[in-house]
């Protein structure tokens, strides 16, 4: 699979996504569907562009003609709305997702300093739910997308001299919904209703090796102070495993 066509399933991907934090944005509040119209009839076309550039079949990208109609799945709670969804689109999620079949493209390495693994210390601190939505997450995607998350800047960004941010906002079952055909080792676990919202600081290393540097709880902690000690702790990780190289 050339580039392209991963970074095609990778904005396909992306779309449904979008479409998905418009249903459950109308669930929260029916009054939103009008501000949101122009937005979902732009996720209507640029799917059919692009199944269109897959030379795939453009009709009913999506069956609900517009925003409005969309109403018909978000009465009930967000949980029910989201399964409806993916229920409908599972078809076009298998195509977008499909670069999982070939298996995860990249080895994922937890940073070693005296001994220690600092990520997995901190991930045990976590509650289970939230553990589990970060492994998930480590799993079904950063395993499979490596450093290509930071094209889709809900799932991460490029820092800059190598260094890169995993953002992970989804619980553990939500990412195993999105990604059907990636397995992992981590049960899938969680409500969607539970808010997540981890980072993960890593670095490309070796190949197609990923150096876990850092991570830390976004929800618990949401300053900026917080953030920049963090990125400061992962780029001094990195630079010490330079040095020992």
């Amino acid at each position: 699979m050339t580039t392209g066509e991963r970074a095609k399933l990778a904005r396909g991907v992306e779309l449904l996504d979008d479409c998905r934090s418009i249903v459950v944005e109308i669930c929260r509040d029916p009054n939103a569907a009008a501000k949101l119209a122009k937005d979902y009839e732009q996720i209507q076309d640029d799917l059919r562009d692009l199944l269109s550039e897959l030379d795939e079949d453009t009709e009913d990208v999506l069956p609900w003609r517009d925003v409005w109609h969309l109403l018909e799945i978000t009465t009930g709670t967000e949980d029910e709305a989201l399964a409806k969804f993916n229920a409908v689109v599972g078809d076009h999620q298998a195509l977008f997702s499909g670069i999982q079949r070939a298996g995860p493209q990249w080895e994922l390495e937890f940073y070693e300093e005296a001994g220690r693994h600092p990520v997995v210390e901190w991930a045990k601190k976590l509650p289970k739910s939230r553990r589990a939505s970060l492994f998930v997450a480590l799993e079904r995607i950063l395993a499979y997308d490596g450093p290509e998350v930071a094209n889709n800047s809900s799932r991460g960004r490029r820092l800059g001299r190598g260094l890169y941010e995993f953002k992970i906002g989804l619980c553990a079952a939500q990412t195993a919904d999105l990604f059907p055909g990636r397995d992992g080792g981590t049960e899938p676990e969680g409500s969607a209703k539970e808010r997540t919202c981890l980072r993960v600081f890593f670095a490309v290393d070796n190949g197609r090796l990923l150096l876990l540097l850092a991570g830390y709880d976004k929800g618990a902690d949401d300053g900026r102070r917080r953030q920049a000690q963090e990125i400061e702790i992962a780029r001094r990780r990195l630079a010490m495993h330079h040095e020992r190289r």
